[in-house]
């Protein structure tokens, strides 16, 4: 045995340590050392294993080749490959749902990975609790939804979908009938709907109303947990006959019954509006002549017969436009918007002529003052009525004198 082979031998132990390959290079033929030289291969070749298999367990990769079982020095890393195995199926298991599973070879990995489950656990229960809940409290919702005679129809948030209507929308829908009609309506419904579910993105509730065949509908909107999703439910309503109930109650509000005119009530909502909008308007201030006389002489039917025929002959110079009010008893007030004092003045003054021609076994004549409103009037409501008052007066107390 020579000294260069120990040397050999000093430098093979030394890759083992480093975790080289012993090269061919490397080998001493010296007899006196093969059983050596035999044990020393066999280190390096169970430590290049071990060390190929610990570089794969440190990247996670569970699927390499374990080492054979003449490697005595994998052994404990063969178990830690073991028990990773076994923890990814654990982990798998309560991924499903299993949390029954424990780990116990881990140290305080261990005790984590137990306290985790065991929150996970808690968790789900508190949640299948919570939807049970819900669950329950829909049906119960949709149970009393079902019964209202209101249409319900409920919506997905994010795509427009339906994916609840009760009984009432269901007819309403043509679920019963699929003419042409019914889908007409809902496909009209529909689009309102999301049109108006997209308009409202950042608002929790809203409602709206909308013309569709001469009918007027409202939907009221809320937004809710339906389930899993996140959804509007909407309220629609045909409020036709309640809008024709509104505005019938406001025609007697704002009509005079006698004549069919506007009211005082009415003729000073008008004006409000000329004045806040701003607009060039004529208006004259009428009052019948001798209406006392004919009541005293003739009777109030006759009084009233007057009035009619006066309130029409008013009604008759007007446009579309204009607006004749009764302010009660014998005064009328004539509103005629983009229209001169002159205009109005002449118009009435062709009225009294005609209502002269048309006796009745009684006189019939007007009185009336008229003033022209411009955009930059400053005037109230009762001041252009009291101007127009006088100006009535001026005339009634000329004609008088003329009469004489």
């Amino acid at each position: 045995m020579e000294e260069k082979d120990i040397e050999l031998l000093f430098l093979q132990i030394k890759n083992i340590i480093f975790n080289k390959p012993i090269s061919q290079e490397l080998k001493t033929n010296a007899k006196e050392l093969e059983n050596l030289q035999q044990a020393i291969e066999y280190l390096s070749k169970c430590m290049t294993e071990a060390n190929e298999f610990l570089t794969n367990l440190a990247v996670g990769n569970l699927d390499a080749t374990t080492p054979g079982r003449h490697n005595f020095i994998a052994g404990s890393l063969k178990e830690l490959h073991s028990g990773l195995k076994h923890l990814t199926w654990q982990a798998n298991q309560v991924a499903n749902g299993d949390y029954k599973q424990r780990v116990g070879f881990l140290g305080e990995f261990s005790t984590s990975f137990n306290t985790m489950i065991k929150q996970l656990e808690e968790r789900e229960n508190k949640l299948k609790s919570k939807t049970i809940a819900l669950t329950q409290s829909i049906d119960l919702m949709v149970s009393i939804m079902d019964s209202l005679s209101e249409w319900i129809v409920v919506t997905e948030k994010s795509t427009g979908d339906i994916i609840y209507v009760n009984q009432s929308a269901k007819i309403l829908f043509g679920e019963m009938d699929n003419s042409t009609e019914n889908l007409d309506n809902k496909q009209n419904i529909i689009t309102q709907i999301v049109k108006h579910s997209n308009q409202e993105e950042n608002n929790v509730n809203f409602e709206f109303d909308y013309e569709y065949n001469d009918k007027i509908f409202h939907c009221k909107s809320f937004l809710i947990q339906w389930n899993e999703k996140i959804a509007y439910v909407h309220f629609i309503a045909d409020i036709t006959l309640e809008i024709d109930k509104k505005e019938q109650l406001e025609n007697m509000a704002f009509k005079d019954e006698l004549t069919g005119l506007f009211n005082r009530r009415y003729c000073l909502k008008i004006l409000g509006s000329l004045l806040l909008d701003r607009k060039q308007f004529s208006i004259g201030m009428i009052d019948m002549d001798g209406l006392k006389k004919v009541n005293d002489n003739l009777g109030h039917l006759a009084g009233d017969e007057y009035i009619k025929s006066v309130a029409k002959g008013i009604s008759s110079i007007g446009r579309d436009t204009d607006i004749i009010c009764r302010m009660g008893g014998d005064e009328f007030i004539a509103i005629l918007p983009k229209c001169s004092k002159e205009i109005l003045e002449n118009k009435l003054k062709v009225l009294n002529e005609k209502l002269a021609s048309d006796s009745k076994g009684y006189e019939m004549s007007i009185s009336y003052g008229v003033i022209e409103i411009d955009e930059e009037v400053t005037l109230t409501a009762d001041e252009i009525l009291e101007k127009a008052d006088e100006k009535m007066y001026i005339f009634k107390k000329s004609r008088k004198k003329e009469r004489e």
